[in-house]
């Protein structure tokens, strides 16, 4: 806590030494940009068929663009999404990382990641893992929703949506390369990384090409399984790989993404395997679109997606005496999608989307074992889903306001009707925002695989999609040209919660097991400088009265949630030196959390755990066109107090806490070469 008092005396002295300079470059560099001008930044990810700027987008939006990114030095879309409010992370099984919203566990099936509008959950249990996964180098900027975005996605947007949006073509409009190194106390060779992207635009034509490989260890500490065996974690790696191609002529676009995030893990479900075992995320992506301008006034954009995902994938064989929880799992699940929206602006105050969504699931388990079959004894299984979804946009004096609403029709677990409510307004230098969001969690394949209450008689699996009602009000006043703050009050009640669970005899599956929820509030204050910005937030949840599943509890706290910090706060800020040396400082303060890791041998279960604030402090300086223009230096220090934070399991899955990584220092180079 010193430390972290230290960097915001410092933040906060410079700000008040700036405070009279004003934005006047017209460059558009992101630390050129005034205030007015970020404010106004366009976001497509709140709305079909539109594109609204931050202050009047029906939604709770937070927008990183490129050079933000590349100024702070961030190492995987993990350092990148913790500056967002209300954003944490924990453990999942097999030490895999994923999003914890608002207090909320939601890597499954819960937040939606898009990467340029296609979806990367994987389709068996509708995770998306995390950690040295997703390049950040190819990012043009990320469009985040801090709320629902089902009344226009679906069922895996249920609590937030995610979409990166990556660079054209023209945004590259040449080659460029570059390369990383990382090394901790332990490990002298923690991580290492190479990259390759190749665009241009001619005239009508379009085209780029991006690619990434990456290894890497998911942490050099040392773990230790419930029955007290250890390993170190260097054993268990991250070695993705990643292309993104894309062409584009006129209003016709093709693209095709492979991910393959390669990982091994020793770690299992509370005790320690032999060794640790391959473990993979295959997905395949691909999608055509071509947007028709019927009249200046209605266009038309058909889209067709295909998706294969092979993921969890640990088809290796267990040594002998391995223990009897580990099993192989090897399941492909293709998706074949089509869509068709209309937009129509009927004057400049009103107008309308509609829209028609079909997709087949079709899913095979590759295992030679007879006995690997999925719920109906079968070795392939398909499912299908309708949706159809409206929504207008209506502008007057008074209120901004967007309507609309989704009705999904899946053919195993019925429908779901899902509507949306916003009210916006500015008024001079204030803003108001009110909205109402219904969403849903689609139950994915292995929900409905590994269901409880499954009625194999009638051929009909019990479970039913996940409901989730989320109420906001923010509230936005721009204090001065350089600084602006806002507030957000959320309400978050979640029905028929799809939650896992393991029984006392061993049989995992999932069930609807009734509410939870969490409400709270974040702060966001944004000032902006000719040389200098800050960013820095506050965030807040309780659960208290909301949450019913006894997994998530914490005994003697009814306000918090497993392995979620009640209080958050981060600030990040970018100084520039000279045109193109600056440095980027970022702090982030987690408060107390809790998990149940402590195993109790006479009673046969496990007790809580206290974990203490911790607050990670990072910096990194960069150097731009160093000797020769194009040529990019950038080298950094990460978790600089050496603080022994953990990613904490969000249930209570008799699995501890997965260490993170000690302190780690960086170095970057890239170049750019414009044709």
């Amino acid at each position: 806590m010193k430390q972290f008092s230290i960097t915001l005396f410092i933040v906060l002295f410079a700000l008040v030494q700036l405070h009279a300079q004003t934005d006047t470059d017209p460059n558009k560099d992101y630390l050129d940009l005034t205030l007015e001008e970020l404010l106004d930044l366009d976001v497509n990810v709140t709305s079909a068929g539109k594109s609204s700027n931050i202050l009047d987008a029906p939604g709770i939006v937070t927008v990183v663009s490129e050079n933000e990114i590349a100024s702070s030095g961030a190492r995987d879309i993990i350092d990148v999404l913790r500056l967002v409010p209300g954003f944490s992370f924990a453990s999942d099984v097999e030490s895999q990382l994923g999003i914890v919203n608002r207090g909320n566990w939601a890597t499954e099936g819960k937040i939606l990641l898009m990467i340029d509008g296609q979806m990367m959950n994987e389709l068996s249990y509708a995770t998306m893992v995390l950690g040295n996964h997703i390049p950040i180098e190819n990012i043009q900027r990320i469009e985040i929703i801090r709320g629902p975005g089902s009344a226009i996605y679906g069922g895996n947007a249920e609590m937030s949506v995610i979409n990166i949006i990556t660079k054209t073509g023209e945004n590259i409009s040449g080659i460029e390369g570059g390369i990383s190194h990382g090394s901790t106390e332990n490990v002298p060779s923690f991580r290492k990384a190479a990259y390759l992207s190749i665009g241009k635009k001619i005239k009508d034509f379009e085209f780029s090409l991006f690619g990434k490989a990456e290894q890497g260890h998911r942490s050099d500490r040392t773990y230790t399984d419930l029955y007290g065996s250890s390993f170190n974690m260097t054993e268990n790696t991250t070695d993705p790989q990643h292309v993104n191609i894309n062409a584009k002529y006129k209003n016709l676009e093709i693209r095709g993404i492979y991910d393959n995030y390669k990982t091994k893990t020793r770690d299992f479900n509370g005790e320690n395997l032999l060794k640790a075992y391959q473990m993979d995320y295959i997905s395949q992506l691909a999608e055509i679109k071509y947007k028709y301008e019927v009249t200046d006034k209605l266009s038309i954009l058909p889209k067709i997606n295909y998706k294969r995902d092979t993921p969890w994938l640990s088809s290796e064989a267990p040594l002998d005496g391995e223990a009897d929880e580990y099993y192989e799992y090897n399941r492909t699940v293709s998706r074949y999608t089509g869509s068709l929206m209309a937009a129509y602006m009927l004057n400049k105050q009103v107008d309308f989307t509609l829209g028609y969504e079909y997709y087949y699931d079709m899913a095979v388990d590759n295992l030679a074992d007879d006995g690997a079959t999925f719920w109906d004894g079968k070795k392939q299984i398909s499912y299908q889903n309708h949706a159809i979804h409206f929504q207008t946009n209506l502008s007057n004096r008074i209120v901004n306001a967007t309507i609309g609403m989704r009705y999904d029709k899946h053919n195993q677990y019925g429908g779901a009707f899902i509507p949306r409510i916003a009210l916006m307004k500015k008024i001079r230098k204030v803003h108001f925002k009110l909205l109402y969001n219904r969403a849903f969690r689609t139950p994915s394949l292995e929900n409905i695989d590994l269901n409880f209450g499954l009625d194999t008689i009638r051929k009909q699996p019990l479970i039913v999609p996940e409901i989730t009602d989320v109420y906001n009000f923010e509230m936005g006043y721009k204090i001065s040209p350089n600084f602006y703050i806002n507030a957000n009050l959320f309400r978050i009640t979640l029905d028929k919660t799809i939650v896992y669970s393991i029984t006392e005899d061993g049989k995992e599956g999932y069930d609807n097991l009734g509410k939870t929820g969490s409400q709270g509030i974040e702060l966001e204050l944004k000032s902006k400088f000719t040389k200098l910005s800050v960013n820095a937030n506050y965030s807040f949840y309780t659960t208290k009265k909301l949450n019913q599943i006894e997994d998530y509890k914490v005994a003697g706290n009814s306000s918090a949630f497993l392995g979620a910090p009640q209080h958050k706060i981060t600030l990040s800020a970018i100084y520039k030196i000279t045109n193109n040396f600056k440095i980027n400082s970022t702090t982030i303060f987690y408060s107390k959390r809790y998990s149940y890791d402590q195993y109790d041998g006479a009673n046969q279960t496990v007790n809580l755990s206290v974990h203490k604030p911790v607050a990670f402090i990072n910096m990194f300086l960069s150097y731009d066109n160093l000797f020769v223009k194009g040529l990019n230096v950038g080298a950094g220090v990460y978790n600089i107090s050496d603080s022994k934070y953990s990613f904490i399991q969000p249930y209570n899955g008799w699995h501890t806490p997965i260490p993170g990584k000690s302190r780690e220092y960086l170095v970057k180079l890239n170049y750019n070469f414009n044709w």
